[in-house]
């Protein structure tokens, strides 16, 4: 107890702690490990910790060892020590869970967080270091419930049922206590971890049981007690807190009980002692809790109380009297309340399903056209808002606010319900014209974004592809270069004519890029070729301004510092992604468009940049792969029109044979290419390209007896032989490219007139493995003509 005990102690125990364990379990030592770990003072305590891990990992070892030699007494130990004990004694019985217990609870003095106030910065920094060693006790109770979980689990129930005769919610038992009683209950889930025996010991054989069955009683049967306690009246935040963890940590338990329990907990969550609590560290964590325990639950145990719980909720989150629930708070309750709907589709009437998703996001509609009101004010009194964000920034920021809550009211819905797409269409048109009103603000962009990714779900395609053109063109419009006359950077190079300076700044709009592309991406992968409309306007004003961010990050900064060469790396993969989801979805079209094909030369020839720069990594390098095998497909669809065949993308199709599929094979005869036996990406690499190569043989040879212009499948072979080293190799790949090549019209009558892959016109699977197997042991050829032994 005096001061310098703790070094001390720490001394007497340095040798003892090298020891095999066993041996200072039966040594005089342990009196002094136990007054170490149990002492008052936390600084002491905690250095005895590490120690008391370590013997409990001995013990759960030779306890194993026990259990497999016999019953009862057991020899064991490690050379040199041998100790005889019984070994569930020492373990749980004996003093040491008592000190494990007794550690978990906090001090008389221990205010906690939200309870303390402000507070001295030693004290602050006192109840920190107390917070740090009460965690590091519940690992160690953890550890004690590992080693041996029955006698733990009846400590456990000891503890609970002393504090429920003495009243959990009564004055005359503290809070740390109680709170230390719900610990044990809390973490031994987390000590036993999920599997059979914790779902054994979650069954309870006693129905009905009173608050004094729970010691002796199995685990299940101190969960009900628990739950039919007063335990969640405690005064104090932290133990009705923890009590809500609980219910929904053991779910299913609930689950196993049927609605009796399940009615109490909700009854608990949804009153005082939960959702309408007056300490916000609780009621926010009540919020995420009763979402986690509904979406567990499962329809068929929540379809009873379904629809109180949705008035419920609507009634708190838009006519709470006392306080005001926190903006996260209510998007949680909106989000639970779309949950349910979704869950309790099959169960509930579509008619009620409909009146509570109108009653829950009209509120929201309301309150979106009073901002709009507001923020129109705002442009009239301002003049000219959309220079600049910070005109926008508070009309903006209450926008950007409504739209989280409205694409919340839809985050539990996963596909488009037929009685749910008015409301849906409403809060569509609404986020629109949200964004019209401060098309350049950042964060509003960003949650328009989210509310676009969820009507994606949600919507049918039929009331969604009508939206799209005006959202994209919104999007990608303000996102474009635009003249700012208070900021002229007249001297700034960029790749975009005309460039000036912008309505974003480039951090602002590659950030933007960061939300933009994956919707996009999105976008093209549900809709594919029926986003063409929508996409074919923006496409080329997106892809110009990706590589504008680019040359001004590279001119602002240099291309030597490591930040702006990641930042042009991560501009360069957004626009890779796009050409790759465009070209690999049907929407080809779009890049071979009328109005975006003067924009492909600077299209093919980043991707050329991207396939030979020996910097790329090989997911990059196979995404330029896949983005120009679709883009050849589009080729010979948009050539082989049944009646007015393009022939203006021809020489797309000379230009991916003669330049790029050589570039794609040199990119796998780089030095940089590690080879295939040690880079599972390189082999995949290698099947990428060889695939691009047999289909694009295959699809030169058709086009070119469809437009009657013979000798342009020679092309694509001539070119290779020219670009490859002399090797037997190199004509053995370009002869199983003319083996795939379809030379005569199939025996169907000839090429089709159909899409790529129609018969004939794509090669077969064993042409791919024939074109695949020659190129890999060219590639494995000239790699190991380049190692020291071979030279």
């Amino acid at each position: 107890d005096e001061e310098g005990a703790a070094p001390q102690a720490a001394g007497a125990a340095a040798a003892p702690c090298a020891a095999p364990c066993a041996a200072l379990l039966a040594s005089p030592t342990l009196p002094l490990l136990l007054g170490w770990l149990g002492h008052w003072a936390v600084e002491v305590s905690s250095t005895a910790l590490p120690l008391a891990m370590r013997l409990l990992d001995s013990a759960k070892k030779q306890l194993d060892l026990a259990q497999q030699l016999s019953q009862g007494h057991h020899q064991v130990g490690s050379p040199g020590h041998s100790v005889s004990f019984e070994p569930a004694g020492w373990v749980v019985n004996g003093p040491l869970l008592g000190v494990v217990v007794g550690q978990v609870q906090y001090s008389p003095g221990f205010a906690g967080s939200s309870g303390g106030g402000g507070g001295e910065s030693d004290e602050l920094s006192a109840e920190a270091d107390e917070e740090t060693h009460r965690r590091a006790a519940r690992k160690l109770w953890c550890k004690c419930v590992r080693v041996c979980p029955k006698v733990s689990l009846e400590a456990a129930a000891r503890a609970l049922a002393q504090a429920l005769q003495a009243g959990m919610a009564g004055p005359g038992l503290p809070w740390q206590r109680a709170e230390a009683t719900l610990r044990l209950v809390f973490h031994f889930g987390e000590g036993l971890g999920p599997g059979p025996e914790l779902d054994a010991l979650l069954a309870d054989p006693h129905e009905g049981g009173d608050q004094t069955e729970a010691q002796g009683c199995s685990f299940g049967a101190m969960l009900s007690a628990l739950i039919r306690s007063d335990c969640f009246r405690h005064p104090h935040w932290a133990v009705g807190l923890l009590y809500l963890e609980i219910v929904d940590r053991y779910w299913k338990h609930l689950r196993q009980n049927g609605a009796e329990l399940i009615g109490l907990v909700l009854e608990q969550f949804c009153g005082p002692t939960g959702l309408t609590h007056p300490n916000p560290t609780l009621r926010a964590r009540a919020c995420y809790l009763l979402k986690s325990l509904v979406r567990h639950l499962g329809p068929g145990l929540m379809a009873p109380f379904a629809p109180n719980l949705l008035t419920g909720v609507r009634e708190l989150a838009f006519e709470s009297g006392g306080f005001v629930l926190a903006a996260s708070d209510k998007a949680q309750l909106l989000e639970l309340a779309s949950m349910l709907l979704s869950l309790c589709s099959s169960c509930m009437p579509a008619e009620a399903q409909a009146a509570h998703l109108d009653a829950l996001v009209a509120p929201l509609l309301a309150q979106l056209a009073s901002a709009l009101s507001a923020s129109q004010r705002f442009d009239r009194a301002a003049g000219a808002p959309e220079m600049g964000p910070a005109c926008a920034a508070c009309p903006g920021e209450e926008l950007a606010s409504i739209l989280v809550l409205l694409s919340s009211a839809s985050k539990g819905s996963s596909k488009p319900l037929p009685h749910l797409q008015p409301c849906f269409r409403l809060i569509l048109q609404a986020a629109t014209a949200a964004l019209a009103a401060r098309p350049g603000h950042p964060t509003l962009r960003s949650k328009f974004m989210v509310v676009v990714h969820r009507m994606v779900s949600v919507l049918e395609p039929s009331s969604l592809l009508p939206a799209l053109p005006e959202v994209l063109s919104t999007l990608v419009g303000h996102l474009a270069p635009r003249a700012d006359p208070r900021a002229q950077h007249a001297g700034t190079p960029s790749i975009i004519a005309g460039a000036g300076a912008f309505w974003m700044d480039s951090d602002e709009a590659s950030k933007d890029l960061d939300g933009l592309v994956p919707l996009l991406n999105q976008l093209m992968i549900r809709f594919r070729s029926q986003l063409a409309p929508a996409l074919d306007p923006v496409m080329t004003p997106l892809l110009s301004r990706v590589l504008g961010l680019a040359a001004e990050a590279v001119a602002q900064g240099g291309s030597g510092l490591a930040s702006v060469q990641a930042s042009v790396r991560g501009l360069e993969r957004h626009y890779l992604q796009l050409v790759n989801h465009a070209s690999g979805h049907d929407l080809a079209c779009v890049l071979l468009s009328p109005a975006n094909l003067p924009h492909l030369d600077t299209v093919l020839a980043t991707t050329g940049h991207a396939l030979a720069n020996p910097d790329s990594d090989p997911a990059l390098k196979r995404m330029c792969v896949g983005a120009l095998q679709g883009l050849a497909r589009g080729v010979a669809n948009e050539a082989r029109l049944p009646r007015n065949g393009r022939a203006e993308v021809l020489p797309v199709l000379d230009y991916l044979c003669t330049k790029m599929a050589p570039d794609a094979v040199a990119a796998l005869l780089d030095a940089s290419f590690k080879p295939l036996t040690k880079d599972a990406i390189g082999a995949r690499l290698v099947g990428d390209v060889a695939r691009f190569l047999a289909e694009l043989a295959a699809l030169e040879a058709s086009i070119s007896q469809a437009t009657r212009q013979p000798g342009c499948e020679l092309k694509l072979r001539a070119a290779l032989l020219a670009a490859l080293p002399p090797d037997p190799l190199a004509g053995a790949l370009a002869e199983s490219l003319a083996a795939g090549s379809p030379q005569q019209p199939s025996p169907q009558g000839g090429p089709s007139s159909g899409g790529p892959s129609s018969s004939g016109e794509l090669p077969s699977n064993e042409v791919v493995r024939a074109v695949e197997k020659h190129l890999g042991l060219l590639v494995q050829a000239v790699h190991d003509q380049r190692s020291p032994a071979n030279r």
